[in-house]
C-alpha cells in the first residue's frame, strides 16, 4: 500500500525560500497555510484577503472563512504592494504582458517550480 506523503518543517521552509517572487512566495504560503483545494486558490480575488482581522474569505460550494497565519499575511502584504494595477479582481494574476487570473496549470507551474528549485527528489504530484 502506497501511503501519503508529506512535507515536514523543514521541507516547508526550503520550499518557501526556493521561492523569491512576492506572487510565487504568497501562492504557496496561502496553500500549504490554508489547505485551499486548487480551484479555490485560483478563484481567490483581492476582496477574499482581509489583511486587518487576518482572515481569507472562500466563496463556492464549501463557502467559508479561514484564519490567516502571520507569515500569509505577511506574503500577501508583499503580494499585494508588487500586484500589478489592472481592474481585474483575481488575488494571483499573471506578472507578464497583460495582467490575468492565474490558470490551474499555471499554479501546477508554479508549485513544481519551486519544488524542483528547492532540489526536493521526491516527485510533486
Amino acid at each position: 500500500m502506497d501511503l501519503p506523503e508529506y512535507l515536514i518543517d523543514s521541507d516547508i521552509r526550503t520550499l518557501l525560500s526556493a521561492a523569491d517572487d512576492p506572487r510565487d512566495h504568497a501562492l504557496l504560503v496561502v496553500v500549504l497555510s490554508t489547505g485551499l483545494f486548487l480551484a479555490e486558490l485560483v478563484a481567490l480575488n483581492v476582496e477574499s484577503v482581509d489583511l486587518d482581522d487576518k482572515k481569507l474569505h472562500i466563496a463556492g460550494k464549501r463557502e467559508r472563512t479561514l484564519d490567516l497565519t502571520d507569515t500569509a499575511v505577511t506574503a500577501l502584504t508583499h503580494w499585494l504592494n508588487a500586484r500589478p494595477k489592472t481592474p481585474d479582481h483575481s488575488l494571483f494574476v499573471t506578472e507578464r504582458g497583460v495582467p490575468k487570473p492565474l490558470s490551474d496549470r499555471s499554479v501546477d507551474h508554479i508549485i513544481r517550480s519551486a519544488a524542483k528549485a528547492a532540489n526536493f527528489e521526491k516527485s510533486v504530484n
